[in-house]
Order: structure tokens, then sequence, then C-alpha cells
């Protein structure tokens, strides 16, 4: 086997072994506000947002109720920041799809990383519409949450309804591993053990 194939081995070891574990959905809600009002619309490249005080030590996921108004899916991304507007980013979401057609539906977005929260100190979190045009839920009635506001797009907090989300944290899922996945396992190792076996041979036949 070459060094190349040894190599690739290597990382579809690595691959597989990284597979196993996936993020779930939230398991310990932190902040949430769920009582369904109005909605408000957004089109791409603008932000609004929310303050909110935890009670947890970090978060590690945020959801949102959006619909999408445009012929195709379009795309959201999730920013959460230390104090009440979007000066100080400590934490990012990869971006979330947000399938076509009107139904408004829970979107869930996971932070790259975990981020290190002081429970009872004030954080917001904005929701950027990267492509599209974005609907999202507020609350019923004005500062419905108590635990926060809605912020502009400037970052700067508002008397209106807050947005309707949840914050928290969740655990990988740890599940017996797919056929496909134990697939892969098996022929990493057996690659990395076939090349260790001829390299064993090369050396016993070299001269001293």
């Amino acid at each position: 086997m070459s060094r190349v194939s040894f190599v690739c081995s290597c990382i579809l070891f690595a691959s597989a072994v990284a597979s196993t574990a996936r993020s779930g959905p939230i398991t310990a809600i932190d902040q949430q506000n769920v009582v369904a009002g109005g909605w408000g619309s957004f089109s791409g490249n603008t932000s609004v947002g929310q303050s909110f005080t935890p009670t947890l030590s970090r978060v590690d996921a945020i959801e949102l109720w959006l619909a999408n108004d445009s012929a195709t899916g379009s795309s959201a991304r999730v920013d959460v920041y230390q104090g009440v507007g979007f000066s100080n980013l400590i934490g990012t979401s990869g971006n979330s799809v947000v399938p076509a057609g009107s139904a408004m539906q829970k979107v869930h977005f996971d932070l790259v990383s975990p981020v290190a929260l002081t429970p009872a100190a004030q954080y917001s979190f904005s929701i950027t519409n990267l492509s599209g045009f974005i609907t999202l839920r507020v609350g019923r009635t004005l500062d419905n949450y108590t635990g926060g506001t809605y912020l502009h797009g400037n970052g700067n907090p508002a008397q209106f309804w807050d947005l309707q989300f949840v914050e928290g944290v969740h655990s990988p899922v740890s599940t017996v591993p797919e056929p496909s996945t134990l697939l892969l396992l098996g022929m990493g190792s057996l690659a990395v053990c076939g090349y260790g076996w001829r390299r064993q041979r090369k050396l016993i036949r070299m001269p001293f």
C-alpha cells in the first residue's frame, strides 16, 4: 500500500469515527419565548435580534420560528453577542436553510462551538437573512418576554413584540453506529492493519 493510500485510509477512518457523534435537538432549554402572536418579515442581508438573560453557563443552539416567502429556499445565520446589541460577537452558527413555502416552522441553528455564558448577565442574538424573504414569528403582546427585548437591525433595543425563540444546549447523540458507519470503520481498520503487516514483512527481509 502506498503512502498516499495509507493517508487516505486514515482520513476515512477518522471521518467514520467522527460521524458516530451527531448533534441533536435542544435537550436543556434555558430561555424561551414560545407564546405565538404576530409576525414580521425581512428581506436579504438584513438582521433583527433579541436580548436574553440566561440561567445556564453556556449555549450551543438557538431555535426560531420562521417561514420562507420566496419561491426557493432561503438561508439565514444566527450570531450571539455579549451585552445588549450587536457589537461584541462571541459566537456564530452555520448557515441554515429555510425551506420554500409559507408555513411557519421551527428552524434549528447549531452554534459552531459552545458559547460560555455568565448566568444573570445579559446577552443578545441576531438572525441575519442571507437570501430570500423570511418571515419570523413574534410574541403575542409588546415586550412579553421579561428577560430581554427586541433589537433593531442596528442592535438598538426597541419596544416591540419579542421574537419567538428557544435557546439552550444539546448533548451529542450517542447511538449505535449505522451499518454504513461500521463499514467505514472496518475498512479503515483493515487498511491500517494491512499497511503495518506489509511494512513488517519488508523489515524482516532487510539484510543486516
